[in-house]
């Protein structure tokens, strides 16, 4: 079972551990993250290191959200995989809230 095939509690979500995209000319960095949802959750903040509080698009059990990262030039760009630096909150429907960190990385990432 993967992360985005398993079934969060209904107060929770799962999500993936995010990527970041760039391109060889220094275009800025994409970075995005998405997972499910549990049936009590409407909504959902990505606390980001590089762009502050993301709010993600939450529909049908799932959750997106994308922000920008750093711009590089060509010269300087990393060769390794960037950090993810992230949490969650979400929003439940009774008006609570709970948090979340960034999931671990999978044995032998």
């Amino acid at each position: 079972m993967t992360r985005l095939t398993a079934e969060p509690a209904p107060d929770g979500l799962v999500s993936d551990r995010g990527s970041a995209f760039s391109n060889d000319t220094g275009e800025p960095i994409v970075r995005i993250v998405a997972g499910r949802v549990g049936e009590n959750v409407k909504r959902v903040t990505v606390h980001t290191k590089e762009q502050g509080d993301v709010v993600a698009t939450v529909r049908n059990g799932y959750f997106a959200a994308w922000w920008p990262g750093e711009t590089f030039e060509v010269s300087t760009a990393p060769t390794a995989p960037l950090s993810m630096e992230f949490s969650f909150t979400a929003g439940l429907i009774d008006g609570s809230t709970r948090e979340f960190s960034r999931p671990p990385a999978p044995p032998g990432e």
